[in-house]
């Protein structure tokens, strides 16, 4: 039971340190793959960002102004995409 309120209070926690109005995932497209997996993220505030998939050893990166470079081994292209959506600053859309 200890652990299931310890489990509740961190997602709690994780919950209230996203922003009110989080973007979403609006479109994912795929650019190519050269060695490497390219993909062009649009946010639904209409914030955009860039998803690169390296294969070896595999990472996946964003790109976006309010991140600059972040990767991370775990991620997929939909989390990836995901977390840079809903990391956007309010009303930070790019051109």
């Amino acid at each position: 039971m200890q652990r299931i309120s310890q489990t509740l209070a961190i997602t709690a926690a994780l919950l209230a340190t996203l922003p009110a109005a989080a973007a979403t995932v609006s479109r994912v497209t795929s650019r190519g793959d050269d060695g490497k997996s390219y993909y062009d993220v649009a946010c639904s505030d209409g914030t955009t960002a860039s998803v690169v998939v390296d294969g070896s050893p595999r990472n996946v990166c964003i790109y976006a102004d309010h991140l600059g470079r972040s990767c991370r081994p775990d991620w997929t292209v939909e989390n990836a995409a995901a977390y840079a959506c809903r990391t956007a600053p309010p009303g930070a859309r790019t051109p």
